[in-house]
């Protein structure tokens, strides 16, 4: 199961500022002249991020904090001994969750417990 934007949804704990191109500041002003005051007098803009970026040194971590919370708030045990892998047990199923990077892979999940 690939999380689509998985890292877009983890929220920046740092400030992290990130420089726009003239030539990319120029389409952004273009199709919006809102961002005009904010453009810089060699053309560029410098953006505050408030979510993680593919490329950003820290938005792996931050997706997998997010993930890890997420999955331990719904009831999943993180393996001690491999932190990647989450098991629950409900009715006598169990459901093992085994992450990596953006993907989640489910192992032996009833249908019920297939709510992620």
């Amino acid at each position: 199961l690939d999380i689509g934007g998985a890292y877009l949804n983890a929220d920046m704990i740092e400030e992290v500022l990130m420089l726009i191109s003239k030539e990319l500041a120029d389409i952004l002003v273009k199709s919006n002249p809102q961002f005009k005051p904010y453009q810089r007098e060699d053309g560029t803009i410098i953006v505050r991020l408030d979510k993680a970026l593919y490329g950003c040194v820290e938005s792996g971590k931050l997706w997998n904090m997010k993930i890890t919370k997420q999955l331990i708030s719904m009831g999943y045990k993180q393996n001690a001994y491999e932190e990647c892998v989450f098991n629950r047990t409900e009715n006598g199923v169990q459901c093992t969750i085994v992450l990596f990077v953006d993907d989640l892979q489910l192992k032996h999940c009833s249908k019920s417990m297939r709510r992620v």
